[in-house]
């Protein structure tokens, strides 16, 4: 035997395997590098996506905060002027509702399914998600336990006071009568059947009033921190992919 030739030929196939194994690690790593940018652009659309929305709560909740407790005062001071009278009908009926804030997370829950969040290198971001993680479970159960508050309240509420509806569920133009398809006009034909003094001489409706407006209160604070935990991850993204881009 050529011992030398076969140490060779040994060393050529060693070394091919060697630079095979590299260059597909190479490959991976390259691959990896590509995916991150992209997730992490991904993420960051979900956040602002998240962010605007939940502007939109705050704003409609704080018009619910000033709506229902204008409801309340004028309760308690058991008067109504005349021109008030349709405004607070349409003010007390716009209580019962609500909205809550989110996150868009379909991105990291991709990741995090795929067992790929580890592409993501920066561990600042990795902390930061996992931060919020936490606070957005404390805030979703926060949200949920409210809910159930609101319900209980306003089946309190709906129990003390009639309700009806206008043109028996239907909207009247000149002589035709044509009927509400949209759910939201369904809605507006709402009327309050319970006479105004009736309703500021039940002290426990207006309490239960007042509890609901609080928890609107609440509900706008979830969001509000929820925004502030949200603009705290954007921060981190944004330095996470600068690193990457740059």
């Amino acid at each position: 035997q050529n011992w030398t030739a076969v140490g060779i030929d040994l060393l050529i196939v060693v070394v091919g395997v060697f630079l095979g194994i590299q260059v597909a690690n190479w490959n991976d790593e390259r691959q990896d590098r590509v995916d991150e940018v992209y997730y992490l652009e991904r993420i960051l659309n979900d956040i602002d996506d998240s962010i605007a929305s939940n502007a939109l709560v705050i704003e409609y909740l704080g018009d619910k905060i000033r709506n229902a407790f204008w409801v309340v005062d004028r309760l308690r001071d058991g008067q109504l002027e005349a021109d008030e009278v349709e405004r607070f009908n349409n003010r007390f009926l716009a209580i019962g509702d609500w909205q809550s804030g989110d996150f868009i997370g379909s991105t990291v829950q991709e990741l995090q399914s795929s067992g790929r969040l580890g592409i993501i290198q920066s561990k600042a971001f990795r902390e930061q998600l996992g931060r919020f993680e936490l606070t957005w479970q404390s805030i979703r159960r926060a949200q949920s336990n409210i809910a159930d508050f609101h319900k209980t309240l306003i089946l309190q509420i709906n129990a003390r006071i009639d309700r009806g509806r206008t043109s028996d569920f239907h909207k009247m133009l000149g002589d035709e009568e044509i009927p509400i398809i949209n759910p939201s006009d369904f809605a507006t034909q709402q009327i309050l059947l319970t006479p105004f003094d009736q309703l500021a001489e039940d002290a426990l409706l207006i309490r239960y009033l007042e509890r609901y407006a609080e928890f609107y209160y609440w509900r706008r604070d979830n969001v509000v921190e929820l925004q502030g935990e949200l603009e705290t991850l954007r921060e981190q993204t944004l330095v996470a992919l600068d690193g990457r881009v740059n």
